[in-house]
């Protein structure tokens, strides 16, 4: 959806499945899944991939 879509052709997307996503909330009445279970690692591998292309 475009509400949820990067800013860029040039953006990277690093996003875990979680069932409330999308919510589109500017607070989470929940738990902060969405965020909170992107790792350290997977961003460090896709900065990684990005620099390496």
């Amino acid at each position: 959806p475009k509400a949820t879509s990067p800013d860029s052709p040039a953006s990277t997307i690093i996003r875990v499945p979680v069932p409330c996503a999308p919510c589109l909330k500017d607070d989470c009445p929940t738990d902060h899944a969405c965020m909170d279970r992107i790792t350290v690692d997977m961003v460090f591998d896709t900065c990684c991939r990005i620099l390496d292309s």
